[in-house]
Formats: structure tokens, C-alpha cells, sequence
């Protein structure tokens, strides 16, 4: 079952193809939200803990790039990239 969320955009490095740090917060958020609506707790807490991650890269204005299985997997799931 989905969650009624949007599926986010998929945004890359140019150089090393991993996930910008804005698109890897919101596959987090996202990954999160579907995790918590199917009732996942072992896959909210994982992607909970991303998200906090994210959040703290974020406000230390921490650039680069992003990589995670689990996001790809995701990406390959939501979405026909």
C-alpha cells in the first residue's frame, strides 16, 4: 500500500552521480512517510535516522553528494528514472 505522498525528484552529482543532499533529504522524508504508513518500524526508525542525518548536513551547509542502497532501491521503485 502507498502513502499518498508525492514521489520527489531525482536530482544527481554531475560528477559522481550520487543523490544532491536536497534530493536525498526529500527521498528520506519520503522513504519515512511510506515506511510509517505500512506500518515498517524496523524501515521508519532507518529512515528516521536519515532524515535527522540530512537535517543536521543541512544546517552545517554540508555539500556533495549522497549514496545509499536503500534510497536507490526506493528510487527504482517510485519512480521510472
Amino acid at each position: 500500500m502507498r502513502a499518498r505522498g508525492k514521489v520527489p525528484l531525482v536530482e544527481r552529482d554531475p560528477v559522481n552521480k550520487g543523490l544532491t543532499h536536497e534530493s536525498a533529504l526529500a527521498w528520506a522524508r519520503f522513504m519515512y512517510d511510506e515506511s510509517y504508513f505500512n506500518e515498517q518500524p524496523a524501515a521508519v526508525d532507518y529512515c528516521g535516522g536519515l532524515v535527522s542525518q540530512l537535517q543536521k548536513q543541512e544546517t552545517a551547509w554540508l555539500t556533495g553528494s549522497f549514496h545509499s542502497r536503500a534510497m536507490e532501491d526506493a528510487i527504482k521503485r517510485y519512480s521510472n528514472e
